[in-house]
């Protein structure tokens, strides 16, 4: 067996859940019994994770990661952490304190981490079995404290309906719009986007409404609908992904969906801290990176998207770019097969 923890709330979101569930899902396929550790009985959470046919046990909330350990089942020795969040990563020390305690426990731990300064990298961490980077771009002059390393776009983690679900567009001044900022959105960037855009005449807009969105944000956007068409908590993108000419995002899982299914994108970053890996990505010719979100002006979302209209070799490059990826590998189904090595199970 081997067991999932991540954390999930309104300011975190539930990227690292879905990457979790991607991963256990493939796993499932090989006759591995997955259960994920959620500390929160939302009905959201434990939707997504019935629905990947993942088991859960639940653990209190109120406690510390290490003190919740010994609410974890009595075989609970091979585990997955997805905990590199921002909140993580600027106080380690708990992190740190929870990863002494699984090796005290004789835990076997593999962990989801992310690129540059979103990766987790403390050396008063104790050295782990395992560490994952599932995506493009991995620096790979920085090895982890892992005895085994698995990363680069061989292990990209996309759901197997994103798999073969490549279209190339045939116009050359985008006009379907897709906003989508994850599930939770605190930054509000989905109004801030849909207010810039809602005065231009040559475009129709479909704004994807997570779970997690504030009650305040939600309320703000159907006072737009007029200009969009509201998506409330979709199972999946690919209908709105494969719909769409040009697609509005945060970095995330979001960007490699999208790129599977050939839509271009607009990405901002979330933090000052993503913007080296956002023009790291947009290196790549897929994306046009607009810059951190709180550098943004009103505007600038209506300039770009007017921009990328007007310019039909910006657009048809990123098209182009987007057809030289490998849209037949399956990252979940490789990682799967790794890990059943490195797990004693």
């Amino acid at each position: 067996m081997i067991y999932f923890r991540c954390d999930v709330s309104e300011t975190i979101g539930i990227g690292n859940l879905r990457r979790c569930l991607i991963l256990a899902r493939a796993l499932n396929a090989h006759d591995t019994t997955c259960f994920i550790l959620p500390e929160d009985t939302d009905e959201n959470t434990l939707k997504l994770i019935h629905e990947s046919r993942s088991s859960v046990h639940l653990v209190p909330k109120a406690l510390s990661y290490e003190h919740k350990i010994s609410h974890y089942p009595k075989d609970a020795q091979n585990i997955i952490l997805d905990l590199g969040h921002r909140q993580n990563l600027e106080h380690p020390l708990p992190l740190i304190s929870y990863l002494k305690a699984l090796d005290h426990s004789k835990y076997t731990i593999v962990m989801m981490d992310g690129l540059s300064d979103d990766s987790f990298r403390d050396e008063r961490a104790p050295k782990i079995k395992a560490l994952i980077q599932p995506y493009w771009g991995t620096d790979t002059q920085r090895p982890p404290n892992a005895e085994h390393w698995l990363h680069g776009q061989d292990y990209v983690l996309l759901d197997e309906i994103y798999i073969n679900a490549y279209r190339q567009r045939q116009t050359t001044s985008p006009q379907k719009i897709l906003i989508t900022f994850g599930g939770a959105d605190p930054q509000t960037n989905t109004l801030r986007v849909v207010n810039s855009l809602k005065d231009l005449s040559n475009i129709e807009m479909r704004v994807i409404v997570g779970p997690f969105f504030s009650k305040e944000h939600v309320c703000a956007l159907k006072k737009l609908s007029a200009h969009v068409t509201l998506i409330h908590d979709p199972s999946d993108l690919l209908v709105h992904y494969q719909w769409a000419d040009l697609g509005i995002c945060a970095s995330g899982t979001t960007r490699y969906e999208a790129a599977a299914c050939g839509l271009p994108l607009i990405v901002t970053s979330l933090y000052p801290e993503h913007q080296s890996l956002s023009e790291n990505f947009a290196s790549y010719g897929t994306t046009y990176y607009a810059g951190y979100y709180k550098d943004m002006s009103p505007e600038d979302w209506a300039r770009i998207v007017m921009d990328i209209q007007n310019n039909q070799e910006l657009y048809t490059g990123m098209v182009n770019a987007l057809e030289q990826i490998d849209h037949t590998g399956n990252g979940a189904q490789n990682l799967a097969q790794a890990l059943l090595k490195i797990f004693p199970l």
